[in-house]
Parts: structure tokens; sequence; C-alpha cells
């Protein structure tokens, strides 16, 4: 029996290569070498796209943008780039920087929910010191957390484990950051490279509840999880995927990855999406795991 990535990945290649799939993609291409190349690259790109997680100031910069990187935003992607320019171009150590971000927001936008944003970027990047995240500040947090996650093996991974730090980030009273959810909080782990994240957003979270006969957004993420711990070792002795096993083996940003791709016709992942199909890109991602078998009890979580 094959996995649930394999089949994914041929429905990708194909979508993108198969002249009968063209007006469903941007992204037509004759080429398969190129195809391959564009849809590997993709599938790897973990840390967000420009970004570092060297600093308190760069985690800060890839909470900013995803932070922003949904529908109904309170900004644009773009003003979010802008503001991060302004507050660097100002301000020239990362303690300034941080101190000055909420209040240059608060100063530069005059927009609804701007009190939202502005809350936001307070509590992350306040200095107090918070009794219920080992009495360190928001940002020593994500640093402890980041480093635990950015090194834990697939096998290891318990899903109550990861949605209990990322509760933190949406769900907790005292730490809840406004205007943020399970997929955003998510996200923002897995764009700093902590590839034991997922997003489960409106791209992912149909096919994961398909996969694992559940419903929602929490039973998504654990699903996701738990195919990638079934599926991870046969996937390894497939040499088609070596360039994966180079990458560390199959993790679970790299189905995320994968399904979104699909589904967004988002190749590139540079946030543009081709929405007009979408409806019509998961029809074919339904159909192919319903062909393949792959819509099983044992992947329930």
């Amino acid at each position: 029996m094959t996995t649930v990535f394999e089949i994914l990945y041929d429905l990708a290649f194909e979508l993108q290569s198969n002249p009968s799939f063209k007006e469903l993609t941007r992204h037509h291409n004759p080429d398969k070498a190129s195809v391959e190349s564009r849809l590997r690259n993709g599938i790897c790109q973990m840390l967000m796209m420009g970004e570092s997680v060297d600093s308190k100031w760069g985690k800060t910069r890839i909470f900013c943008r995803n932070y922003v990187n949904r529908a109904q935003a309170v900004i644009t992607p773009k003003q979010m780039l802008s503001l991060l320019s302004t507050v660097e171009n100002l301000h020239p150590s990362e303690d300034e920087r941080l101190a000055a971000l909420a209040n240059t927001a608060a100063a530069t936008f005059e927009v609804r929910r701007k009190n939202e944003l502005v809350l936001a970027l307070k509590k992350f990047t306040s200095k107090e010191k918070i009794p219920s995240l080992n009495h360190g500040t928001y940002l020593e947090w994500i640093e402890n957390r980041w480093i635990y996650w950015v090194n834990k093996q697939v096998h290891a991974l318990e899903s109550e484990e990861l949605l209990s730090d990322l509760r933190v980030l949406y769900f907790n009273i005292k730490t809840k950051i406004p205007g943020m959810g399970l997929p955003l909080a998510a996200n923002f782990f897995a764009d700093m490279g902590a590839t034991v994240f997922v997003k489960p957003d409106l791209h992912v979270t149909p096919i994961a509840n398909m996969l694992t006969l559940s419903a929602g957004e929490v039973e998504a993420f654990k699903g996701l999880v738990k195919i990638v711990q079934i599926e991870r070792e046969k996937l390894s002795r497939n040499s088609k995927f070596q360039w994966l096993n180079d990458q560390g083996g199959l993790f679970p940003r790299h189905l995320d990855r994968l399904i979104y791709m699909i589904g967004s016709d988002n190749f590139l992942l540079n946030s543009e999406q081709s929405k007009r199909h979408a409806p019509d890109r998961r029809q074919l991602i339904k159909d192919a795991l319903v062909s393949g078998g792959m819509v099983s009890a044992k992947y329930h979580p």
C-alpha cells in the first residue's frame, strides 16, 4: 500500500505538468524537471522566506508577518513589512526595536481593529515576567519552546504537548494573543522552522478530517501528526524520495505544505493564491486519496 504523501506528491506533479489540468493552475509547465524542482523546493521551505530566527527581533518579524497572513487581517502584509522597515530604520538596536514596535503601529495606522493589532504587539514584545510562562517574558518563552521543538523527533511527538504550547498563544486567558487562533499559532511555530507543527487552515483541515474520520481544526492537527508518524518509515525506504531523507525524513510540516500547495495553487509559497478553482483542486485531492484507499480508521487520532 502506498502512502498519503506519495499520492499527493504525484497529484501535485500531475496538476502542474499535465495539460488536462492546465485550467486549474497558474503554474502549468511541460518541463517536468522544472515542475519537480519547484515542488520539492516548496515542500522543503521550512523557514519563512527572507527571515531569520537567530534573534528575538528575527522571531518577532516572523510573528508579525504571520499575524497578518490570513483573511480579514487588521493590516495587509505589505503594510506590515513597511512597519517593520520603519522600526528598523529608526532604531538600530534590538531592544529599541522591540520597545518601539507597538507604539509605532499605534501611531501609523488608523484602521478598524487597530487596538487588536497594537495589543498583540505589546503583549508579544513586553518585558513583563509572566508566572504561567515559567516566570519569563513572552519572547523568552518562545525562544525556549522553539529550541525544544526544532530538536524534537517525529516518533517522540505527542499531539497534546504540541497543542498545549499553541494554546498559550491562542486560548489560555492570561497569555492569549488578541486576534490569534489555532491556525495562526501553529503556523508561527512552523514558519520559525519547527517542522513538527502543521497549520490546520481551510485547505488542510477538510483533507485531514476526511483522512482521519474526524472533524475540526484540533482533530485535523492531531491527524496529520499521526499520519506522518505512521508513514514516515515506509516513505524513507522509497528511493524516489531520497531528497526528503536528505532533509531528515518526512515531518508533519512537509505533508502540511504539500496539501496547502495543491489546494491554494501557491507552489511558490509567496502568499499569492488562486482561489477560483480551489474547490476543484481540493476535490482532486479527495478523489486521489479515496482511490488510493487512504481514508482509514487507522489514522484517527
